[in-house]
């Protein structure tokens, strides 16, 4: 499968978990729309690092990333992480979808403070 292919599949996918969160009203891009280009003829897949395997996440819920672990679908949420009932709403959405982890954004102080109450 080429570089490509494997773009348009991610970019799919996360076209899908921001329409089934709500988190999109109108697609910027078409379901059906490609970005592939042709590539030359002498294109070749790049070699992979090789990586370890981590877990992120502790418990039941944790997730393995690197080292050929299964690909794991991830999101970012879009609201003011200080918004301690937005942000737990939107995290409980992506994870209702399908995302396999939820990344916030931690950019002040307030933000910091939130982060064990939305963890709960």
């Amino acid at each position: 499968m080429s570089n490509a292919s494997i773009l348009q599949i991610l970019l799919d996918g996360a076209i899908w978990l921001a329409n089934q969160c709500g988190l999109v009203s109108q697609p910027s891009i078409a379901m059906d729309q490609t970005l592939t280009q042709p590539a030359p003829n002498d294109a070749a897949p790049l070699a992979r690092h090789k990586t370890i395997r981590v877990r992120v996440g502790t418990g039941p819920a944790s997730v393995q990333v690197g080292g050929g672990a299964p690909i794991a679908v991830q999101s970012m949420t879009n609201t003011d992480t200080a918004d301690i009932e937005a942000t737990a709403r939107q995290v409980a959405a992506l994870a209702r979808a399908g995302s396999e982890f939820v990344r916030i954004t931690v950019d002040r102080d307030d933000a910091a403070r939130s982060v064990p109450y939305i963890r709960d």
